[in-house]
Parts: structure tokens; sequence; C-alpha cells
């Protein structure tokens, strides 16, 4: 069941990044979704620890907060799929994915403007990023056990 709730995540994840990429703008609906099915999925797998699932989501409020804070320079969009991913995946994951999506979407960039001259204040969605950083820590954590 625990494969499942992940391969689901990446599936939405993967549908969400075409919305951002496409539009620049994550749909709400998609995020109730994602929502719903981890908070269905918590009581589903097994042992639903509040505790740590508050913990999981801190990153994400963190982000939230910054989105205000900087009038949107990263999307709400954003910061809400990290707060949502908190409700799958345990803090030391999130950080993990987190770090290296943004190392991911810094190396784009650079090449973005380094390579295509790309003015320093063009958007890039951030969602296909969360989820290559999501594939890389997953990926990491399956191929070295």
């Amino acid at each position: 069941m625990y494969k499942i709730v992940h391969i689901c995540l990446i599936i939405i994840l993967g549908v969400i990044c075409v919305f951002d990429i496409k539009r620049k703008k994550i749909p709400v609906y998609m995020l109730i979704i994602l929502a719903a099915a981890g908070i269905i999925s918590n009581f589903t797998v097994g042992e639903f620890d509040i505790e740590k699932r508050i913990i999981a989501m801190l990153p994400g409020m963190i982000l939230l907060i910054v989105s205000m804070i900087t009038k949107q320079q990263i999307g709400y969009g954003d910061g809400m799929i990290i707060l949502i991913m908190g409700l799958y995946i345990d803090i030391d994951d999130i950080l993990s994915i987190v770090l290296s999506s943004f190392f991911v979407s810094s190396i784009a960039a650079i090449i973005l403007m380094t390579v295509f001259k790309k003015k320093k204040n063009f958007e890039m969605a951030f969602s296909p990023f969360l989820l290559i950083g999501y594939g890389l820590v997953k990926g990491v954590y399956f191929i070295c056990g």
C-alpha cells in the first residue's frame, strides 16, 4: 500500500506540473485532490502521527509565508504542494526534496540565463523541479536501500 501512495503522489505531481508549465498556475482542485489523497492514505496505510505530519508540513508553511512576504516570487501553489507533501512523507525527505529541487532549478536557471540569454527576472514553474527532487530523493533511497 505504501508504494501505491507514492505512485499516486508522483502521478498527481506530474499532472500538476503540466498545468504549472502551461499556465504558470496550479489549479486549486488539484491541490484539494492531492491533500485528500494524503489524508486518506494516512488513515489507511497505518499509524497516523499528527505531530510527525505537522512537523513535515512546516517547510510548506514557511514557503507560504515567504510567498506572502515576497509578493509571490515563490508561488502560493508551490508552498501548498510542499505543505501537502508533508501529509505523505517525513520531514527529512521533505527537506531533501526541497533542497534538491532548489539545486536543480538553480542549475536550470543558470543554463537558461547563459545559454538561452533569459533575463534575471524570468519566471520558471517550480513544481517540475519538486517532481524531479522527489524522484531524485526517492530514487536514491530505492537504489541504496
